[in-house]
C-alpha cells in the first residue's frame, strides 16, 4: 500500500512539474512573441504563430487602413512567422520608395512564384541584386526606344480589329475579357515580338485563356496565404498543390510560346535591322555587357507580357463595368467625344488636351479599381531608420495604394465613383500625384507610358462606337464590389450588350 502510494505521489509531482514546465515555456514564447524590437514601427500582434491572419478579410488592404487609423501610416504585422510592415500616406512612400528607393527596392522570396515560373526568372518577381539592375536598365531603356507615335500606332491598328470583334457579337451579351486580353496581348506583341496574331489563331488563343487563367489564380485567396505561409506550396494535398500546379502549367505553355518567338528572331537577326524589343536583346545579349551575369531571356519578356497585357485587360474590364453601371457618366464621355471626334474620327494622344472629362473618368477608374491594391510586395535591401523607425533588413513591405486612393483627408465622398473630382472649375483635367496605380520608385512599372496611352485610346473607341450596358437578363447583375482579391483585385466574369452608336 505504502508503494503504491509512493508510486501516485511520484506521478502527480511529475504530472506537476511537466505541466508547470510547458506552461513556462508557453509564457515565454507568448512574451517573445509579443515583444517588439526596440524603435519597431508599431501595430496588432494577433496570436502566436498565426499572427494577424485570422483577422484577415478577403480585403486586407482595407483591414490595414482600420489599423492605421490605430497606429498610424507606418505598421508592423507578424504574418504567420514573417513579419510586415506596410506603408500608408502619400508623403510616407514617397519618403520610402524614392528617398530610399536603394534599401527598398527589394522583392521578397515569394516561393509560390519561383515554382510556378519555374527556371524563367525575370524582373517583377527578382529579389534584387546586379542582375536584376541589368535586366531592368534594358528594359526600360527598350521601352523607351520606341516612339510614342510608333506605339499610338500600333494600339490603333490593333483596335481596329478589336472593334470589329465587337461589332460581330449584334449587340447580344457577351463576355468581354478574351476580346480585351487579346487586344493587350497583340498590342505587346506587337512593340515586344514585332508582330500581331490573329484573333482566331489557336496557338495565340490558348495563350491568352493562360494569361486569363493565371491572373484568376493570383486573384484567389490561396496565392494571398501561400504567400504568408510559403511551406503550404510544398503541401502535398488539394487545395494548395492543385493551385501551385495549375500556375506552373499555364505559365510553362507561355514560357514555351515566347521561346519559339526568340528562336525565329535568332535565325533571321540582322544587327543593321532592329524591328523591336527582341532585336534590341539580341543586340545587347546581357552576357556581353556583364559576363558574370547568366542570360535569361524568357523571363525578363514574361514579365513584359504578363505585365504588360492582363493588367491593362483587367483595368479595362473594371472601366466598362463603372461606364456600365453609371450610365450618366457614360453619356458625358460620349457627348464629350462628338464634340471633339465625331463618330468616324481616328482618335489619337493628340486629342487628350481636348477630351478633359475622359481624361478624368480613366483616373477615376484608376483610383477606384487599383487592379494592385498592395501594389507588389517589396523587402528592406539593409537596416533604414525611417521617422524614427528602425526596420531591420530582409523585412518585407506592403505599400497601402488602396489606403492612398480611398483617404478621405485627400478625396471627398471616396466611396462615390466621380470623375468630375478631376476637373477644375474650368472644366479642365487636373492631374493628381494621389492616384499611384504603377507604383513608384525603382519598381515601378516600365511599361506605365504604354499602358496609359492603351486604356486612353481603348476607352475613347468604346465610347465613341458603342453603347455600353449590362446584360438585361442576368439575374445576378454585377456591382462596383464584384471582385475576387488575392495578389491582384480582378472583376468577376460578367457579361456586357454592346451596341453600336
Amino acid at each position: 500500500m505504502d508503494l503504491f502510494r509512493y508510486r501516485w505521489v511520484t506521478l502527480l509531482d511529475y504530472a506537476f512539474s511537466t505541466v508547470g514546465l510547458v506552461t513556462c515555456l508557453i509564457c515565454l514564447m507568448t512574451w517573445l512573441w509579443y515583444r517588439k524590437p526596440p524603435k519597431y514601427p508599431p501595430g496588432p500582434r494577433g496570436f502566436p504563430i498565426l499572427g494577424v491572419l485570422p483577422y484577415l478579410s478577403q480585403y486586407p488592404e482595407r483591414d490595414f487602413a482600420k489599423w492605421k487609423k490605430i497606429y498610424g501610416p507606418l505598421i508592423s504585422l507578424p504574418m504567420g512567422w514573417q513579419n510586415w510592415i506596410v506603408i500608408h500616406d502619400y508623403d510616407l512612400i514617397i519618403e520610402t520608395l524614392v528617398k530610399y528607393s536603394e534599401q527598398f527596392h527589394g522583392r521578397p522570396h515569394l516561393l509560390f512564384y519561383d515554382i510556378a515560373r519555374g527556371k524563367s526568372g525575370g524582373i517583377v518577381f527578382n529579389i534584387g541584386g546586379p542582375k536584376w539592375k541589368r535586366q531592368r536598365q534594358f528594359g526600360s531603356a527598350a521601352m523607351k526606344s520606341f516612339s510614342k507615335q510608333k506605339i499610338e500606332t500600333r494600339i490603333i491598328e490593333e483596335l481596329r480589329y478589336f472593334s470589329q470583334e465587337i461589332q460581330n457579337q449584334k449587340g447580344k451579351p457577351f463576355n468581354i475579357q478574351q476580346f480585351l486580353t487579346t487586344s493587350a496581348a497583340n498590342i505587346l506583341c506587337s512593340v515586344v515580338f514585332g508582330r500581331r496574331f490573329d484573333y482566331d489563331d489557336e496557338k495565340f488563343r490558348e495563350i491568352v485563356k493562360n494569361l486569363g487563367d493565371q491572373f484568376k489564380l493570383a486573384s484567389h485567396w490561396m496565392t494571398m496565404v501561400l504567400t504568408f505561409v510559403p511551406t503550404l506550396c510544398y503541401a502535398p494535398f488539394p487545395p494548395f498543390s492543385t493551385h501551385v500546379e495549375s500556375s506552373r502549367k499555364q505559365l510553362s505553355a507561355i514560357n514555351e510560346h515566347i521561346r519559339q518567338i526568340i528562336e525565329e528572331h535568332r535565325l533571321s537577326f540582322d544587327p543593321n535591322d532592329i524591328r523591336d524589343v527582341v532585336d534590341q536583346y539580341l543586340l545587347k545579349e546581357l552576357e556581353e555587357i556583364e559576363p558574370n551575369i547568366p542570360k535569361d531571356d524568357v523571363g525578363l519578356f514574361l514579365d513584359f507580357f504578363i505585365a504588360g497585357t492582363e493588367t491593362t485587360a483587367s483595368s479595362m474590364r473594371w472601366a466598362l463595368l463603372c461606364l456600365a453601371i453609371k450610365q450618366d457618366v457614360q453619356r458625358k464621355c460620349q457627348e464629350e467625344i462628338d464634340k471633339v471626334l465625331g463618330r468616324d474620327g481616328v482618335p489619337s494622344m493628340t486629342h487628350r488636351s481636348n477630351l478633359p472629362y475622359i481624361c478624368a473618368t480613366l483616373q477615376e477608374i484608376l483610383r477606384f479599381k487599383a487592379v494592385t491594391p498592395l501594389a507588389l510586395p517589396r523587402r528592406v535591401t539593409q537596416d533604414v531608420e525611417i521617422r524614427g523607425y528602425h526596420i531591420p533588413k530582409d523585412t518585407k513591405v506592403f505599400i497601402n495604394l488602396w489606403q492612398l486612393h480611398y483617404d478621405e483627408a485627400i478625396w471627398k465622398d471616396p466611396w462615390e465613383f466621380k470623375p468630375e473630382r478631376h476637373l477644375d472649375d474650368d472644366g479642365c483635367f487636373r492631374h493628381s500625384k494621389h492616384v499611384m496605380p504603377f507604383s513608384v520608385g525603382a519598381r515601378a512599372c516600365l511599361g506605365e507610358q504604354m499602358a496609359r496611352m492603351e486604356m486612353f485610346l481603348t476607352l475613347v473607341v468604346i465610347m465613341q462606337k458603342f453603347l455600353v450596358r449590362l446584360n438585361p437578363a442576368d439575374p445576378d447583375p454585377p456591382t462596383f464590389d464584384s471582385g475576387t482579391n488575392g495578389t491582384i483585385y480582378i472583376p468577376k466574369a460578367f457579361d456586357l450588350v454592346m451596341d453600336t452608336r
